[in-house]
């Protein structure tokens, strides 16, 4: 199911795009490169689906990287 309102500000301009997203876990930073997800161009929040979810985890190798990691 699509998002359609942001949870930080309340837009319901949310957009799907592609873009480079760099994480810091554990004191390392990676980019992950193309990246799908929602954004919202009012306030920036980026929004992450399962699907977006999966490829940050593989990319880093780590289970859950919700609890794990910081969008920098």
């Amino acid at each position: 199911m699509p998002i359609t309102t942001c949870p930080t500000c309340g837009s319901r301009k949310i957009k799907r795009q592609k873009t480079d997203v760099t994480f810091k876990v554990k004191g390392r930073r990676k980019v992950v490169k193309n990246l799908e997800l929602e954004v919202c161009p009012d306030c920036g929040e980026k929004l992450f689906d399962p699907e977006a979810s999966r490829q940050v985890s593989k990319a880093f190798g780590i289970r859950n990287p919700i609890r794990k990691m910081k969008v920098t």
